[in-house]
């Protein structure tokens, strides 16, 4: 229903106003010649491909009616959607309910037939022709530029291949128009004079946006990163073979300790959400703060307290920096701070977090362990490499070809020195308790070698029985850290 109320003021930033009967007053007064004007070029500054070749390896059906498909042709992969025809008639029916929903008749929008209703929901979105694929949930990311006007997608079960083409292409204005759309929807300001921005529309989407040719020699264009509907939980990555339950095991100790665990890789390697899914092995009665400059983490087990970012380019002193957060986030009585990503000063706070006691989670771009120390002791975040034995571990995670690993799991010893209890995606995924309890240093303050075995042994049990009984959803995976944690002081 608000989707529908937001209509119109989607419409002013995203179409010109073909009349002064528009600017005031709603439409109310205004005729329906006019809101077809709008209507009609909104919905027809796209177009889809016709006549598509090739062998249909998927397909499967989105709201209203909608279907997806991923064809191949020869080694090229597209994603190809199938909506319904935008026809002069569908035309009239969506200036109809246009109409009747800013008079008031709300109520009566369910009489108009769903591709109608799927129309109208492309503009009172404020996405137009990237609507289809905000509707598919293995849809990961989008991406659209003024000079070609090809949406590209990742799609999770596709994503060795890259970036998907897709079978529509989009007019350099209407790219324009959606880009001020999705700013406006995202809170951010973005035009010629300050032509990037970044956000989090309402609905959970990441997107960046670049207006006009000012910094893009491609024009406006737009990339979207979807999040999951629910948190990946921990369960899940050990099914799809991210990481096996011994590291998994291990970590969650690590977390359990209030230990500083740094989640590393390169861009798309599936930092977030490794970081995501340790979320979900934190003990539910535990307080966590989560620090983002984008909000992209999805809750936690634990009693969540989420911040983010605020950014101002306007007014002077309204911004509020992770550093900001961090140091107002200590205040709050935090189990566990995790900052989605470190990239500066703020990280010489973590330090002062973890040397207090608290547990600390983060990730940062780097290409192996040794690179995130260097990382950390450099400029402008130079932590002092004394200091830097405060991190308990680094998790390497990897991404050949779409298939997502942990590749390395170490320690951070005196004098920075590294301590490996696994360097590639095989020794990881091999690992067992007791090689993991004769290897960790961080693990000794359980009691010795013996008892670290049993109480790693105990926890890669209940992870592998969890993944058997498919307990994989966030809420149902809590419930059972509750008994277990229950069952261990009964």
């Amino acid at each position: 229903m608000q989707m529908f109320q937001r209509f119109f003021q989607n419409l002013k930033t995203i179409l010109p106003t073909p009349s002064q009967t528009l600017q005031r007053g709603g439409f109310a007064d205004a005729s329906l010649r006019a809101v077809k004007t709008v209507v009609e070029e909104y919905l027809t500054g796209y177009s889809l491909d016709e006549g598509v070749e090739g062998l249909i390896l998927e397909e499967y059906e989105l709201p209203f009616n909608v279907k997806a498909r991923i064809v191949r042709n020869g080694s090229l992969l597209k994603y190809v959607v199938e909506e319904p025809p935008v026809t002069p008639a569908v035309v009239e029916q969506v200036s109809r309910l246009v109409l009747s929903v800013e008079s008031g008749g709300l109520k009566e929008h369910g009489v108009f037939s769903g591709e109608v209703v799927y129309n109208y929901s492309k503009i009172a979105s404020g996405y137009g022709p990237l609507y289809p694929f905000t509707m598919d949930e293995g849809i990961e990311e989008v991406s659209l530029d003024g000079r070609t006007g090809r949406i590209h997608v990742i799609h999770s079960k596709y994503s060795w291949y890259g970036w998907l083409p897709s079978n529509i292409t989009v007019k350099s204005s209407l790219v324009d128009k959606l880009v001020l759309s999705l700013a406006r929807r995202s809170g951010r300001h973005i035009s010629l004079h300050n032509p990037i921005a970044e956000g989090l529309t309402k609905e959970g989407l990441r997107v960046s946006l670049t207006f006009g040719g000012e910094v893009s020699r491609n024009g406006s264009s737009i990339v979207v990163r979807k999040r999951p509907g629910t948190p990946v939980t921990i369960t899940r990555l050990v099914a799809e073979g991210v990481l096996n339950t011994a590291v998994a095991a291990y970590l969650w100790l690590i977390l359990e300790l209030k230990g500083w665990v740094i989640v590393a890789g390169s861009v798309g390697a599936g930092k977030t959400t490794l970081l995501q899914a340790l979320l979900t092995l934190i003990p539910p009665s535990k307080r966590v703060v989560t620090i983002e400059d984008t909000p992209e983490l999805n809750g936690s087990t634990g009693l969540w307290d989420p911040l983010v970012e605020r950014h101002s380019p306007i007014k002077q002193g309204a911004s509020l920096t992770s550093y900001d957060l961090l140091r107002f986030a200590l205040r709050r009585r935090p189990d566990y701070i995790v900052v989605g990503e470190v990239r500066g000063v703020e990280a010489r706070l973590l330090v002062q977090a973890s040397r207090l006691g608290h547990g600390v989670l983060t990730t940062i771009h780097a290409d192996n362990p040794r690179s995130v120390v260097e990382r950390l002791a450099a400029p402008p975040i130079s932590i002092p490499r004394s200091l830097l034995r405060n991190i308990s571990t680094i998790v390497m995670v990897s991404n050949n070809q779409g298939v997502r690993r942990v590749s390395a799991v170490c320690e951070v010893e005196e004098g920075s020195e590294i301590r490996e209890l696994c360097s590639t995606p095989g020794s990881c995924g091999s690992l067992t308790p007791r090689v993991l309890a004769s290897l960790s240093n961080r693990l000794q303050g359980l009691g010795g070698g013996e008892r670290v075995l049993r109480v790693l042994e105990e926890r890669a049990s209940f992870l592998e029985d969890s993944v058997s009984k498919q307990v994989f959803h966030h809420s149902k995976l809590s419930e059972r850290l509750l008994e277990y944690y229950f069952a261990g002081r009964a």
